[in-house]
């Protein structure tokens, strides 16, 4: 692979078992060759307009645009624009560590066509979802100042993980509770203060947050403005009784 690769955020060394989150940057005019891996993917677009080459053709992304890719399915990126194209991507289970026998193989070169947009409303492009900010693309789930807007699950093929949006508006709580999965919090705008156990800190844009299985943790949103994050959940949760309140 000729580009940098993920680097991960939250993994193996924080004690998570189903899943790691981090970043991959591509840089104007790089590009990642085609490769397949034994885990799924489930990867957000932040920045830029990255080409993503599949057997099954060549598509154009745009930031809020996401995509599910299997375990075994050959892919590769490119970037030809003039920026750096940027996305969070979710790796479960997470990748074997150092020493390991390899679970990421680079394949033979993909045939790329011309590359077309992606329009996640068409069914034969299952694989994709997308975020608008007013949830016309995807199921809401409401509390009283909490929105949660789905990005990927099970709609999209995902079978290990799934992805969404919370919107958190000022001077909202979230009372102490813990799941029977894991969680991860990627902030996007504004600030949140976090509490896992005993521990309580203050996240902004970029900082990452982790919930292991049966961590008890808290949200409250001390600021005046509302604040957004790329939550995932791995492996899927149960079809009811996902939540334990304190």
């Amino acid at each position: 692979m000729s580009a940098p690769a993920f680097e991960e955020r939250v993994g193996r060394a924080a004690g998570a078992l189903h899943g790691s989150v981090g970043t991959v940057r591509l840089a104007a005019g790089d590009q990642l060759d085609a490769h397949l891996h034994s885990f799924e993917e489930l990867v957000y677009v932040l920045a830029g307009a990255p080409l993503l080459a599949l057997e099954e053709g060549c598509f154009a992304l745009a930031p809020n645009q996401a995509v599910r890719l299997g375990p075994g399915e050959a892919h590769a990126w490119s970037n030809p624009g003039t920026e750096a194209a940027s996305w969070i991507e979710l790796q479960a289970p997470p990748a074997r560590p150092p020493g390991a026998p390899p679970d990421t193989v680079t394949v033979d070169d993909l045939a790329v066509a011309a590359a077309e947009p992606v329009d996640p409303a068409d069914p034969r492009r299952q694989r994709f979802g997308r975020w608008r900010e007013d949830g016309s693309d995807s199921p809401l789930l409401a509390l009283p100042g909490i929105t949660a807007s789905m990005v990927i699950d099970e709609r999209q093929g995902a079978v290990q993980a799934r992805t969404f949006m919370i919107d958190f508006a000022a001077g909202t709580k979230l009372a102490a509770h813990d799941h029977p999965f894991e969680e991860t919090f990627y902030v996007l705008e504004g600030e949140i203060v976090f509490t896992a156990g005993d521990e309580e800190r203050l996240l902004a844009p970029g900082d990452v947050a982790f919930a292991a299985v049966g961590c008890i943790h808290a949200f409250e949103n001390r600021s005046g403005a509302t604040c957004r994050w790329l939550e995932s959940q791995s492996p899927l949760p149960p079809a009811r009784n996902g939540t334990r309140i304190a």
